[in-house]
């Protein structure tokens, strides 16, 4: 899978649990646990970007300006977490790469 494919998969996956989370909370019925660990553990996979998405939280009276706040707040968490797998994938492929070029072929050796 390519990296664009591997970015929009893992936005739309983190959008629809958001999605969904903040569907379920509304609702008023009780959420259940794994959704008391979601927020937190997303939080934790798009640092640094979580950190610049709390600076969009503000104090407001308009639902219209809730609404935007809150889809902006959706929309850069996801991309940070799909930012964040990108660059994970770029590591480990970057090691594995690294591990291979260290150990000579076969045909070399003898």
């Amino acid at each position: 899978m390519g990296n664009r494919p591997l970015f929009e998969w893992t936005l739309l996956f983190v959008l629809c649990l958001m999605l969904v989370e903040l569907l379920w909370r509304r609702s008023g019925l009780p959420a259940p646990n794994a959704l008391q660990w979601s927020g937190t553990l997303l939080s934790i996979v798009s640092i640094p970007w979580s950190v610049l998405a709390l600076e969009l939280f503000r104090a407001t009276t308009s639902p219209i300006t809730r609404v935007l706040r809150d889809f902006a707040f959706m929309l850069l968490m996801a991309a940070g977490v799909s930012v964040n797998v990108l660059l994970l994938r770029a590591a480990v492929t970057w090691i594995i790469r690294l591990f291979r070029g260290t150990r000579r072929p076969r045909s070399e050796e003898q």
